[in-house]
């Protein structure tokens, strides 16, 4: 059924066995693709057929054997393992790293960093510079970023490898690299650091099993438009489309602080918004305080620039502004749409917080 087989069946050195279940796997991939056609609008009837790309050590814990990666429906997987053997939980983490890092350059226009830990970003930065970028990433919450997953929306260079090397970091996902920065990062932590190159992002229909039913959903494409944000100046709007995109690509319940470009302070995979906005505010104001410190050390006139909270859902009680004030937030970004949206505005206006409300609501689980 496929003419790689040719050779070997002429000489007799194939197993007939192997070749009728190669064939009935042919077989049942072509019925899969013309049911799903005839399927394609009203997704009554979805067939799946999955082929294995390779083995990993375990599951999310070393017991969970065995554990693989399978491609669906003959479609291509999208990243290529440079070095390295990933893991089940680098995966996950990488799934929602790589998306996070590129849409942040398709929409800013500028290339994005994103440190990543147990499914949820520690810190996200942008810049022009690779190494200064990363450099600005893993400085917004050092302590989470310890044994991260990098991803990066450029090109890795040398100099950025180098700094990388000396982090404890557990590998990096990006679009390219230079011949020179994977020598370097080929080397670390005994030859075993993952690098992922990632060639594209799948979107359209997303499964997820649960409990012996699949669960199906489009990819969240919603994007923050500009329109929204026409009354605060743009660099802000920058921060709240940076905040935005951040969210979407972080455990829920969360809310994040953006300071100048970078996401500072992010509190996620809580059960209440308001711990979500005290987790972020110290981590916040950790920041500031040492960046503030930095800066003055080396003679440099510190100069404040507005801090920003971003919310993936509303605001359901008015004591998630008080507690933002208490971190000096002056602008806020959320859905809006809680029945006690008044109370909010006027604990907003209390502060003089400026409040945008975008109308969408960005959860992801």
């Amino acid at each position: 059924s496929d003419p790689s087989q040719y050779d070997d069946f002429i000489l007799n050195k194939t197993n007939k066995k192997e070749l009728a279940r190669y064939a009935m796997s042919k077989i049942m991939k072509y019925d899969i693709a013309i049911n799903n056609w005839f399927n394609m609008e009203n997704n009554e009837t979805i067939g799946v057929g999955y082929d294995k790309v390779r083995q990993m050590k375990y599951g999310l814990n070393p017991y969970m054997k065995p554990s693989n990666i399978y491609k669906k429906n003959g479609q291509p997987v999208l990243f290529e393992v440079l070095n390295g053997n990933p893991g089940y939980i680098n995966l996950l983490d990488i799934q929602y790293a790589i998306r996070l890092v590129t849409e942040v350059k398709s929409q800013l226009n500028i290339d994005c960093c994103a440190s990543f830990k147990h499914n949820s970003p520690a810190g996200v930065a942008i810049g022009e510079i690779p190494t200064l970028t990363f450099k600005k990433t893993r400085k917004c919450d050092p302590k989470s970023s310890f044994g991260d997953i990098i991803s990066y929306s450029g090109v890795v260079d040398e100099e950025m490898a180098g700094v990388l090397k000396k982090c404890v970091s557990d590998g990096i996902v990006a679009f390219n690299y230079t011949d020179e920065a994977l020598n370097i990062l080929k080397k670390k932590k005994k030859g075993n650091y993952l690098i992922l190159k990632q060639e594209n992002i799948h979107n359209g229909i997303e499964f997820r099993d649960v409990n012996g039913v699949t669960l199906t959903q489009p990819t969240n494409d919603s994007i923050l438009s500009r329109k929204k944000l026409v009354d605060v100046p743009i660099n802000i709007q920058n921060d709240m489309i940076l905040g935005y995109i951040t969210l979407k690509y972080t455990q829920s319940n969360c809310v994040c602080y953006v300071y100048d470009g970078k996401v500072i302070g992010i509190g996620s995979g809580q059960q209440n918004r308001v711990d979500c906005v005290r987790l972020a505010g110290e981590k916040a104001k950790e920041w500031l305080e040492r960046a503030k410190k930095e800066y003055e050390k080396l003679g440099h006139f510190w100069r404040e620039r507005p801090l920003v909270l971003v919310s993936d859902a509303f605001f359901p009680f008015a004591d998630n502004i008080e507690v933002a004030a208490k971190y000096k937030v002056q602008y806020i970004l959320q859905p809006g749409g809680s029945i006690r949206d008044q109370e909010v505005k006027d604990a907003c206006e209390k502060y003089n917080i400026k409040m945008v409300c975008s109308g969408q609501r960005v959860f992801t689980h």
